[in-house]
């Protein structure tokens, strides 16, 4: 009895010995197979811009394989650009290509990536494109006409001073524009109720835009549409509060037709800017229920601001 407890705990020793051994060999494979890289393998590092700022990256790669790929700082937006830094290196490795997707929604980050992976392999000498890298075409800038003053377009003129108008983007978005009797001299946007890292970051393009349009018919900033839009909206409101009134003293127009009905709808039409504009009103008594434009042709973000606002 005694002799088989002793060999009981001579075979469980063993046992524990032998496992013991597997574990450190198979640490120790791996540690050699992460260690054992190619002689030509190189540790690169490079950068490229993203939406936020810089994203470096630090590549392990030889000429013909990528063999890690780590973001090492970036100031994406969380749960945005966030998911391309945590899905791309990834699967460039995988594919050991830098033409896969972008992830979706985050298309500049995910670019970012590829451009600085692109930058590291080029400056261990090796060759991007045996990767699959194409450098994203760089649009020539259009040269435009040059742009009239809203004004001087309109025929009408400003009266010189500074106008404040505000507009609803993320938050609200106020503008200040400043005129002289033909254009635009100043313009001060107050983004502060945006997202300070995209409609926010996107103030100083969008006062260099009205500037260079001398109105409100800009291009606005990818990304930041509704602030953007919000520019458009009160940079015209603004606009319209310089408007110089145009002479009058030309023969006056003639009366608006109009057509009664019995429903209490009344239709009219009266000559705007560019062409007639087309009312409906909706009347109970001696009281107005509704005012409605049917149908006019005025300039998008001048006079299409009175349509909307003075029914």
């Amino acid at each position: 009895m005694e002799n088989r407890k002793t060999l009981n705990i001579f075979a469980a020793a063993l046992a524990i010995v032998l496992l013991c051994v597997l574990i450190v060999g198979h640490v120790q494979t791996n540690k050699s197979q992460v260690l054992e890289l190619p002689a030509d393998a190189q540790t690169l590092t490079a950068t490229a811009d993203g939406r936020n700022g810089p994203v470096s990256v630090e590549v392990i790669a030889s000429p013909t394989e990528i063999f890690k790929i780590r973001v090492t700082e970036h100031a994406e937006t969380d749960g945005i650009g966030t998911l391309a830094v945590d899905a791309l290196p990834g699967n460039i490795v995988e594919a050991q290509s830098l033409s896969v997707d972008a992830v979706s929604g985050a298309s500049l980050t995910s670019e970012a990536i590829r451009t600085a992976v692109a930058n590291a392999l080029e400056s261990g000498g090796f060759d991007p494109s045996a990767f699959g890298y194409t450098a994203p075409e760089e649009k020539p800038a259009a040269t435009p006409a040059p742009a009239l003053p809203a004004a001087a377009a309109s025929g009408a003129g400003y009266i010189p001073g500074t106008y404040e108008a505000e507009a609803n983007g993320m938050g609200k978005v106020k503008v200040s524009v400043t005129v002289d009797e033909t254009s635009i001299t100043d313009v001060v946007l107050d983004t502060s109720g945006e997202t300070p890292e995209i409609g926010g970051a996107a103030t100083e393009k969008l006062t260099e835009q009205v500037l260079a349009a001398q109105g409100a018919e800009i291009d606005g900033v990818a990304g930041a549409s509704l602030t953007s839009n919000a520019v458009r909206t009160a940079v015209a409101d603004a606009l319209a509060q310089a408007m110089a009134p145009m002479d009058t003293a030309e023969e006056p127009a003639p009366a608006a037709e109009t057509e009664t009905a019995e429903d209490g709808i009344l239709r009219a039409s009266a000559d705007g800017r560019n062409g007639p504009i087309d009312v409906e009103v909706t009347v109970e008594g001696n009281e107005i229920k509704s005012v409605t434009v049917t149908g006019q042709a005025e300039t998008a973000g001048i006079g299409s601001v009175a349509v909307e606002q003075i029914p």
